[in-house]
């Protein structure tokens, strides 16, 4: 509502094109491409600025739930949906086409190497983000810090009240709202450098897995805290290891009960 009451005010009147040179020379100031960044003409360093709300891992299978309407609305689309190119990890495994968090890691990858090609110098990405699953996490900050981004800032938002009724909200412990980071695109010299895993993986038990009180009151404000201690290291082992490497197997120790004390505090120690 803010924005459009905004929109009014200034008189904003929508223009919309197909073409990338009509928005950039300002002759119209809608374009809506249906197809992922990395197949777009966007050119290289005219974007102001990126808000994105990316997957939230293996939280909501989107294109699957969507295809369940494809044989209906096919005239909506231009081509038959490109399956693997999705940046979701599936909780079902050992079908053909099923995804892993490496293959979300990926996928995000792909998109955000687009993103820093075409955002301008010294400008931001912002994104919304939140998960109980510390690889989900890992995953998108390895794609966004090894695209080159460097990180800016992070903040969390409350959800809104009627979110509490959604299905993936209800579990206990589940988080309610989103943390808010802004990456730049501006060169960064990493705190470290990483030649090993195990090193990476000691650094970031030492902050994660180290003795906290945690309830629901506190919890999300403990978690940003983490999180801003670790994205130093995390840009570090993303623009040194792994960018040397090109892989990674760290998501057999960042598993799904890594964050559970956190998240779940009667269980987290049985």
């Amino acid at each position: 509502m803010a924005s459009i009451k905004y929109n009014n005010g200034i008189n904003y009147i929508p223009v919309r094109t197909n073409s990338i040179k009509d928005l950039l020379e300002n002759r119209a100031n809608v374009l809506l491409y249906n197809a992922p960044i990395g197949h777009t003409d966007v050119p290289e360093s005219s974007v102001d600025a990126i808000i994105t709300d990316p997957p939230y891992g293996s939280n909501v299978q989107y294109l699957e739930l969507s295809h369940f309407w494809y044989p209906w609305n096919q005239d909506l689309y231009e081509r038959y949906p490109i399956f693997e190119l999705e940046a979701v990890a599936n909780r079902k495994k050992g079908f053909n086409g099923a995804k892993s968090q490496y293959d979300y890691e990926n996928n995000l990858y792909e998109v955000f190497k687009n993103a820093y090609r075409v955002l301008k110098p010294m400008r931001y990405l912002s994104l919304t983000f939140n998960n109980k699953d510390i690889c989900s996490w890992l995953a998108l900050l390895f794609s966004i810090l090894k695209s080159g981004f460097t990180f800016d800032r992070m903040y969390f938002q409350d959800g809104v009240k009627n979110y509490r009724q959604t299905a993936h909200t209800k579990a206990k412990g589940s988080p309610y709202g989103d943390f808010i980071y802004t990456f730049k695109k501006v060169d960064s010299i990493p705190v470290k450098v990483y030649t090993t895993e195990e090193d990476f993986i000691y650094d970031i038990d030492n902050i994660f897995l180290k003795d906290i009180s945690c309830s629901d009151e506190n919890r999300n404000e403990m978690i940003l805290q983490m999180f801003v201690d670790a994205i130093p290291l995390i840009d570090a082992f993303a623009k040194t290891y792994l960018r040397t490497k090109g892989i990674h197997h760290l998501y057999s120790h960042f598993n799904k009960k890594y964050l559970s004390k956190l998240y779940d505090t009667d269980n987290a120690n049985k």
